[in-house]
């Protein structure tokens, strides 16, 4: 949206008009691959906490199936 009302500035006035969106590339790259990381990093944590929970309920079973 902000390129193309930037365009249309262009065109009507003849002044170099430049988006916010390629001003701004450099940030909005890096918060994406902020984003990613912030959902591998989650993920990565509940993949742990299940096998936690998995080793745990597997060890009470093996516990009481041994008495």
């Amino acid at each position: 949206m902000s390129e193309t009302i930037a365009l249309e500035i262009e065109q009507d006035t003849d002044i170099d008009v430049v988006s916010r969106i390629e001003t701004n590339s450099d940030i909005l790259e890096l918060i994406n691959t902020q984003t990613v990381l912030v959902w591998l990093y989650c993920g990565l944590i509940y993949m742990i906490a299940g096998f936690g929970i998995a080793n745990t309920l597997f060890t009470l079973v093996m516990d009481k199936k041994g008495k």
